[in-house]
Protein backbone atom coordinates (compact mmCIF):
# COMPACT_ATOMS: atom_id res chain seq x y z
CA UNK A 1 0.00 0.00 0.00
CA UNK A 2 1.15 3.19 -0.99
CA UNK A 3 2.20 5.83 2.10
CA UNK A 4 0.30 8.44 0.77
CA UNK A 5 -3.19 6.45 0.62
CA UNK A 6 -5.05 6.82 4.33
CA UNK A 7 -4.82 3.43 5.79
CA UNK A 8 -8.84 2.38 6.51
CA UNK A 9 -7.33 0.25 9.74
CA UNK A 10 -7.28 3.88 11.12
CA UNK A 11 -10.89 4.01 11.48
CA UNK A 12 -11.18 0.81 12.72
CA UNK A 13 -8.84 1.97 15.23
CA UNK A 14 -11.25 4.65 16.09
CA UNK A 15 -13.92 2.84 16.03
CA UNK A 16 -12.65 0.33 18.91
CA UNK A 17 -11.60 3.37 20.79
CA UNK A 18 -14.83 5.40 20.49
CA UNK A 19 -16.78 1.83 21.99
CA UNK A 20 -14.18 2.10 24.95
CA UNK A 21 -15.22 5.53 25.67
CA UNK A 22 -18.94 4.33 25.80
CA UNK A 23 -18.02 1.56 28.00
CA UNK A 24 -15.74 3.34 30.65
CA UNK A 25 -18.36 5.82 30.82
CA UNK A 26 -20.52 3.63 32.30
CA UNK A 27 -22.08 2.84 35.34
CA UNK A 28 -19.16 0.14 36.42
CA UNK A 29 -17.68 -1.13 39.81
CA UNK A 30 -13.63 -0.21 40.15
CA UNK A 31 -13.42 -3.95 40.80
CA UNK A 32 -15.13 -5.26 37.68
CA UNK A 33 -12.44 -2.33 35.58
CA UNK A 34 -9.63 -3.72 37.43
CA UNK A 35 -10.15 -7.47 37.21
CA UNK A 36 -10.72 -6.77 33.12
CA UNK A 37 -7.38 -4.93 32.76
CA UNK A 38 -9.29 -1.63 31.93
CA UNK A 39 -6.29 0.63 32.58
CA UNK A 40 -4.50 -1.39 29.82
CA UNK A 41 -7.26 -1.43 27.16
CA UNK A 42 -10.43 0.42 27.45
CA UNK A 43 -8.47 3.33 29.31
CA UNK A 44 -6.06 4.07 26.03
CA UNK A 45 -9.07 4.83 23.98
CA UNK A 46 -7.82 8.94 24.35
CA UNK A 47 -4.53 8.66 24.29
CA UNK A 48 -5.51 6.51 20.74
CA UNK A 49 -7.25 8.48 19.33
CA UNK A 50 -4.43 11.35 20.40
CA UNK A 51 -1.79 9.60 18.38
CA UNK A 52 -3.77 8.52 15.31
CA UNK A 53 -4.50 12.47 15.77
CA UNK A 54 -1.34 13.13 15.08
CA UNK A 55 -0.54 10.26 12.72
CA UNK A 56 -3.39 11.59 10.17
CA UNK A 57 -2.80 15.55 10.61
CA UNK A 58 1.14 14.47 9.96
CA UNK A 59 -0.23 12.61 6.46
CA UNK A 60 -2.69 16.05 5.82
CA UNK A 61 0.55 18.28 6.49
CA UNK A 62 2.26 16.37 3.94
CA UNK A 63 -0.48 15.97 1.60
CA UNK A 64 -1.12 19.81 1.00
CA UNK A 65 2.61 20.91 1.00
CA UNK A 66 2.95 22.35 4.09
CA UNK A 67 6.56 23.38 4.63
CA UNK A 68 6.88 26.24 6.79
CA UNK A 69 4.89 26.98 10.16
CA UNK A 70 3.28 29.70 8.81
CA UNK A 71 1.40 27.72 6.23
CA UNK A 72 -0.52 26.01 9.29
CA UNK A 73 -1.81 28.60 10.16
CA UNK A 74 -3.66 30.14 7.42
CA UNK A 75 -7.65 29.96 7.41
CA UNK A 76 -7.98 28.21 4.05
CA UNK A 77 -6.01 25.54 6.04
CA UNK A 78 -7.49 25.65 9.45
CA UNK A 79 -11.18 27.32 8.56
CA UNK A 80 -12.45 23.63 7.53
CA UNK A 81 -11.25 21.48 10.55
CA UNK A 82 -12.35 24.18 12.86
CA UNK A 83 -15.67 23.60 11.23
CA UNK A 84 -15.75 19.95 10.97
CA UNK A 85 -15.29 20.00 14.61
CA UNK A 86 -17.40 22.99 15.23
CA UNK A 87 -20.62 22.17 13.78
CA UNK A 88 -21.43 18.79 15.46
CA UNK A 89 -21.04 20.33 18.60
CA UNK A 90 -23.20 23.18 18.07
CA UNK A 91 -25.79 20.63 17.10
CA UNK A 92 -24.49 19.03 20.56
CA UNK A 93 -24.85 22.02 22.71
CA UNK A 94 -28.40 22.89 21.08
CA UNK A 95 -29.62 19.55 22.84
CA UNK A 96 -27.66 20.12 26.07
CA UNK A 97 -30.02 23.33 25.74
CA UNK A 98 -32.91 22.13 25.41
CA UNK A 99 -32.64 19.65 27.71
CA UNK A 100 -31.37 22.06 30.63
CA UNK A 101 -34.46 24.50 29.78
CA UNK A 102 -36.85 21.64 29.92
CA UNK A 103 -35.51 20.15 33.19
CA UNK A 104 -35.29 23.80 34.45
CA UNK A 105 -39.35 24.41 33.16
CA UNK A 106 -39.90 20.73 35.50
CA UNK A 107 -37.62 21.82 38.52
CA UNK A 108 -35.47 18.87 37.87
CA UNK A 109 -32.65 21.54 37.68
CA UNK A 110 -32.21 25.31 38.52
CA UNK A 111 -30.02 26.39 35.60
CA UNK A 112 -28.95 29.97 35.36
CA UNK A 113 -27.99 31.71 31.61
CA UNK A 114 -24.47 32.60 33.08
CA UNK A 115 -23.98 28.46 34.08
CA UNK A 116 -25.15 27.49 29.89
CA UNK A 117 -22.47 29.86 28.79
CA UNK A 118 -20.10 28.19 31.39
CA UNK A 119 -21.01 24.80 30.01
CA UNK A 120 -20.72 26.70 26.37
CA UNK A 121 -16.74 26.81 27.03
CA UNK A 122 -16.52 23.62 29.08
CA UNK A 123 -16.90 21.26 26.03
CA UNK A 124 -20.58 20.39 27.13
CA UNK A 125 -21.58 18.86 29.67
CA UNK A 126 -21.18 15.31 30.64
CA UNK A 127 -18.47 12.60 30.32
CA UNK A 128 -15.74 13.66 27.86
CA UNK A 129 -17.06 17.17 27.36
CA UNK A 130 -13.42 18.36 27.69
CA UNK A 131 -13.01 17.12 24.01
CA UNK A 132 -13.63 19.46 21.84
CA UNK A 133 -11.71 22.52 23.45
CA UNK A 134 -8.95 19.93 23.46
CA UNK A 135 -9.42 19.05 19.79
CA UNK A 136 -9.44 23.25 18.81
CA UNK A 137 -6.59 23.10 20.87
CA UNK A 138 -4.89 20.61 18.72
CA UNK A 139 -5.38 22.68 15.50
CA UNK A 140 -3.02 25.46 16.90
CA UNK A 141 -0.79 23.73 18.82
CA UNK A 142 -0.06 20.26 16.47
CA UNK A 143 1.84 22.82 13.83
CA UNK A 144 5.18 23.18 16.64
CA UNK A 145 4.86 19.70 17.66
CA UNK A 146 5.04 18.55 13.79
CA UNK A 147 7.75 20.99 12.71
CA UNK A 148 9.77 20.17 16.21
CA UNK A 149 9.57 16.20 15.11
CA UNK A 150 10.07 17.04 10.73
CA UNK A 151 13.47 18.62 12.27
CA UNK A 152 14.57 16.86 14.71
CA UNK A 153 13.09 13.21 14.51
CA UNK A 154 13.57 11.19 17.38
CA UNK A 155 15.36 14.00 19.43
CA UNK A 156 12.11 15.81 18.59
CA UNK A 157 9.96 13.20 20.18
CA UNK A 158 12.34 13.14 23.56
CA UNK A 159 11.88 16.93 23.48
CA UNK A 160 8.33 16.16 23.43
CA UNK A 161 8.42 13.47 26.12
CA UNK A 162 10.68 15.77 28.53
CA UNK A 163 7.94 18.95 27.34
CA UNK A 164 4.83 16.80 28.96
CA UNK A 165 6.98 16.29 31.88
CA UNK A 166 7.50 19.90 32.95
CA UNK A 167 3.87 20.71 32.18
CA UNK A 168 2.61 18.03 34.69
CA UNK A 169 5.38 19.58 36.92
CA UNK A 170 4.74 23.13 36.82
CA UNK A 171 0.59 22.29 36.86
CA UNK A 172 1.31 20.80 39.96
CA UNK A 173 3.48 23.80 41.27
CA UNK A 174 0.91 26.28 39.93
CA UNK A 175 -1.84 24.26 41.75
CA UNK A 176 -3.69 23.48 39.01
CA UNK A 177 -7.26 22.09 39.77
CA UNK A 178 -8.82 19.01 37.89
CA UNK A 179 -11.39 20.95 35.69
CA UNK A 180 -8.96 23.12 34.76
CA UNK A 181 -6.16 20.68 33.89
CA UNK A 182 -8.72 18.43 32.15
CA UNK A 183 -9.07 21.17 29.43
CA UNK A 184 -5.53 21.35 28.94
CA UNK A 185 -3.64 19.54 25.24
CA UNK A 186 -0.61 19.70 26.91
CA UNK A 187 -1.21 16.90 29.09
CA UNK A 188 -0.84 14.89 25.72
CA UNK A 189 1.66 16.33 23.70
CA UNK A 190 3.67 13.28 23.85
CA UNK A 191 1.12 10.92 22.56
CA UNK A 192 0.27 13.12 20.17
CA UNK A 193 4.09 13.94 18.83
CA UNK A 194 4.35 10.05 18.93
CA UNK A 195 1.63 10.03 16.22
CA UNK A 196 3.45 12.31 14.20
CA UNK A 197 6.76 10.44 14.40
CA UNK A 198 5.07 7.54 13.17
CA UNK A 199 3.86 9.09 10.21
CA UNK A 200 7.15 11.19 9.38
CA UNK A 201 9.77 9.00 9.85
CA UNK A 202 8.46 6.10 8.79
CA UNK A 203 11.92 5.08 7.47
CA UNK A 204 13.51 5.24 10.59
CA UNK A 205 12.26 2.45 12.32
CA UNK A 206 12.25 2.50 16.22
CA UNK A 207 14.77 0.30 17.51
CA UNK A 208 13.37 -2.65 19.57
CA UNK A 209 14.75 -1.69 22.81
CA UNK A 210 13.30 1.61 23.14
CA UNK A 211 10.00 -0.36 22.09
CA UNK A 212 10.39 -2.70 25.14
CA UNK A 213 11.77 -0.43 27.32
CA UNK A 214 8.70 2.01 26.77
CA UNK A 215 6.31 -1.08 27.16
CA UNK A 216 7.82 -1.77 30.40
CA UNK A 217 8.42 1.03 31.94
CA UNK A 218 4.62 1.81 31.14
CA UNK A 219 2.82 -1.42 32.63
CA UNK A 220 4.97 -0.84 35.42
CA UNK A 221 3.60 2.43 36.25
CA UNK A 222 0.09 1.72 35.47
CA UNK A 223 0.03 -1.74 37.44
CA UNK A 224 1.77 0.59 40.55
CA UNK A 225 -0.59 3.32 40.44
CA UNK A 226 -3.71 0.98 39.68
CA UNK A 227 -3.36 -2.15 41.41
CA UNK A 228 -0.95 -1.04 44.36
CA UNK A 229 -2.24 2.50 44.52
CA UNK A 230 0.64 4.12 44.37
CA UNK A 231 -0.06 8.00 43.89
CA UNK A 232 2.83 9.56 42.44
CA UNK A 233 3.17 13.27 43.74
CA UNK A 234 2.98 15.33 40.37
CA UNK A 235 0.92 13.67 38.16
CA UNK A 236 -2.32 13.46 40.47
CA UNK A 237 -4.78 13.89 37.60
CA UNK A 238 -5.88 11.53 35.07
CA UNK A 239 -3.05 9.46 36.57
CA UNK A 240 -3.84 6.23 34.64
CA UNK A 241 -3.35 7.94 31.66
CA UNK A 242 -0.89 9.96 31.81
CA UNK A 243 2.47 10.04 29.55
CA UNK A 244 4.04 7.71 31.85
CA UNK A 245 1.60 5.24 31.42
CA UNK A 246 1.20 5.57 27.67
CA UNK A 247 4.24 4.58 27.34
CA UNK A 248 2.85 1.26 27.33
CA UNK A 249 0.88 1.97 24.38
CA UNK A 250 3.42 3.15 21.91
CA UNK A 251 4.97 -0.42 20.72
CA UNK A 252 1.09 -1.23 20.29
CA UNK A 253 0.54 2.00 18.48
CA UNK A 254 3.57 1.13 16.12
CA UNK A 255 1.93 -1.98 15.10
CA UNK A 256 -1.69 -1.49 14.93
CA UNK A 257 -1.24 1.88 12.72
CA UNK A 258 2.38 0.98 10.85
CA UNK A 259 1.86 -3.01 10.26
CA UNK A 260 -1.69 -3.65 9.86
CA UNK A 261 -3.64 -2.74 6.60
CA UNK A 262 -7.12 -3.81 6.93
CA UNK A 263 -10.83 -2.90 5.99
CA UNK A 264 -13.96 -3.61 7.04
CA UNK A 265 -16.77 -0.67 5.36
CA UNK A 266 -19.54 -0.65 8.69
CA UNK A 267 -16.22 -0.06 10.81
CA UNK A 268 -14.88 2.11 9.44
CA UNK A 269 -17.84 4.71 9.01
CA UNK A 270 -18.14 3.91 12.89
CA UNK A 271 -14.68 5.70 12.92
CA UNK A 272 -15.33 8.21 10.70
CA UNK A 273 -17.82 9.26 12.70
CA UNK A 274 -16.34 8.71 16.30
CA UNK A 275 -16.66 12.33 17.36
CA UNK A 276 -20.23 12.59 16.74
CA UNK A 277 -20.69 9.58 18.62
CA UNK A 278 -18.52 10.99 20.91
CA UNK A 279 -20.67 13.89 21.51
CA UNK A 280 -23.50 11.84 21.68
CA UNK A 281 -22.42 9.69 24.43
CA UNK A 282 -21.60 13.07 26.19
CA UNK A 283 -25.40 14.29 25.88
CA UNK A 284 -26.42 10.63 26.50
CA UNK A 285 -25.09 10.09 30.06
CA UNK A 286 -26.05 13.25 31.11
CA UNK A 287 -29.89 13.50 30.14
CA UNK A 288 -30.71 10.24 28.81
CA UNK A 289 -29.09 7.39 30.54
CA UNK A 290 -31.20 7.77 33.69
CA UNK A 291 -34.76 7.30 31.87
CA UNK A 292 -32.94 4.38 30.14
CA UNK A 293 -31.81 2.70 33.24
CA UNK A 294 -35.17 2.71 34.52
CA UNK A 295 -36.79 0.92 31.57
CA UNK A 296 -33.78 -1.44 30.62
CA UNK A 297 -31.80 -2.63 33.51
CA UNK A 298 -29.27 -4.65 31.50
CA UNK A 299 -26.03 -2.47 30.83
CA UNK A 300 -24.79 -4.03 27.76
CA UNK A 301 -28.21 -3.22 26.52
CA UNK A 302 -27.98 0.34 27.89
CA UNK A 303 -25.02 0.68 25.73
CA UNK A 304 -27.28 0.18 22.69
Amino acid sequence: METSRRNPFLDIIKAFCILFVIITHDNISDGFRLRTLFPFWINMAVPMFMIVSGYVYASSFERNSISEISQAYTLSFLMPKFIRYTVPFVMAFAVIVLAEVLFTIFGILDRSFKSLIVIFFQGGNGPGSYYYPIMLQFLLFYPVVYFVIRKYAFKGLFFCFVLNAAFEFFQRVWGCNGEFYRMLLFRYTFVIAFGSYLWQCKKEKIALRWKIGAFIVGVAFIIAFCYFKLQPKIIIYWTSTCFLACLYLLPIADFLICRVHCSFKPAELVGKASFNIFLTQMVYFVYGVGFVRKIIPNHILQLR
